[in-house]
């Protein structure tokens, strides 16, 4: 999961399945440069492959390490036809 705060503009955060960094950047480049990653929020850029599950009421996806990470009203809907898609 790779995330920006408001607070540090021009910084990203990464989460990883051993560890967290920060870096200078921003999400519109990353997105740019790997496909694979799903803009669920103009905050955060996930890989679906280490999603455990999507709560669609509260919009919220769950990870093997636990984090929770918002998702927005309009992308819920891409996000569950591609979950679809990812699990068969």
């Amino acid at each position: 999961m790779l995330y920006t705060v408001k607070e540090r503009p021009g910084s990203v955060t990464v989460i990883a399945k051993n560890r967290q960094a920060e870096f200078p950047g921003n999400l519109n480049n990353l997105e740019e440069k790997y496909p694979n990653l799903f803009r669920c929020d103009k905050s955060y850029l996930v890989n679906l492959d280490h999603v455990r599950s999507f709560d669609a009421q509260a919009r919220q996806l769950q990870f093997n390490q636990g984090l929770v990470c918002k998702v927005s009203f309009r992308k819920a809907r891409d996000l569950t036809k591609l979950l679809k898609k990812h699990v068969s």
